[in-house]
């Protein structure tokens, strides 16, 4: 208790000093700490032009994922579709590497045409 009153009296005393020294013998270094001294209001920029617009656009897109695609699809339908791409994939597993290789080249090159559309529109 004690010490928190000796750091909170030093404190006041200091900034009284500070500030009289800042106020009667520099005008400049007076304009500047009164400049810095206000509120700026960035917390309300901040709020009005991200936050808002971030917050708008994610409820939205929660009512447009969960409430219409997941209700209109339905956790049926979701692991249907599940089962028969597996079903699909499993078929394509024969077990031969040539066929494994065969399939990582095709798709790398596939992979390798798509970056390079995007490198020549972007």
């Amino acid at each position: 208790m004690s010490l928190c009153l000796l750091a909170y009296t030093v404190i006041v005393l200091f900034y009284k000093q500070f500030y009289f020294f800042i106020k009667y013998k520099n005008v400049f270094m007076f304009n500047i700490y009164s400049f810095l001294n206000k509120k700026w209001y960035f917390d309300k920029i901040y709020n009005s032009l991200i936050s808002i617009k971030l917050l708008s656009f994610f409820i939205t897109l929660f009512y447009l994922v969960d409430k219409g695609i997941l209700e209109f699809f339905g956790p049926k339908e979701i692991s249907t579709i599940l089962y028969d791409n597996s079903k699909l994939v499993s078929k394509k597993q024969t077990g031969y590497i040539p066929n494994y290789l065969y399939s990582m080249a095709f798709y790398s090159l596939i992979l390798l045409f798509l970056i390079c559309i995007i490198d020549l529109f972007f």
